[in-house]
């Protein structure tokens, strides 16, 4: 009975396609530098610190991070020279263990948290920091 049997059809052409990680990449650009928002770069490092004793490291080519907790030296190290375009020297990493604090008759801590002090060579600046 050829008249029960349905034609094959094709799926509409109009079918969205899922984009690989590389194509939907949008990318940074910072000193000449293309850096993908998938680095590992903007997740190593949170913020700087603003401080006066980090104002003051400035005069001896050294910069303060807050970083992430599970990020060692080379993780760094690579972070600040490809997001900055500088070289790095040396790392050196303080741990900050989180504080116990009472608010009536609650209790907690704060956050534990990590420091990263940043040596550059000479001549290297990191301009996020001028002027502070």
């Amino acid at each position: 009975m050829p008249f029960l049997k349905r034609k094959k059809t094709k799926a509409p052409a109009t079918r969205k396609t899922r984009k690989t990680r590389t194509e939907a990449s949008k990318t940074v650009s910072h000193k000449k530098r293309e850096v993908s928002k998938w680095s590992r770069a903007f997740q190593v490092l949170k913020r700087p610190c603003n401080t006066e004793k980090g104002t003051n490291l400035q005069a001896l080519n050294q910069y303060v991070f807050e970083i992430d907790l599970k990020a060692n030296r080379k993780e760094v190290k690579k972070a600040i020279e490809e997001l900055y375009g500088v070289k790095v020297l040396k790392v050196n990493i303080i741990n900050f263990a989180g504080k116990q604090r009472k608010y009536g008759r609650s209790k907690g801590r704060t956050k534990a948290w990590k420091k990263a002090m940043v040596t550059l060579r000479q001549g290297d600046t990191i301009k996020l920091f001028e002027g502070v």
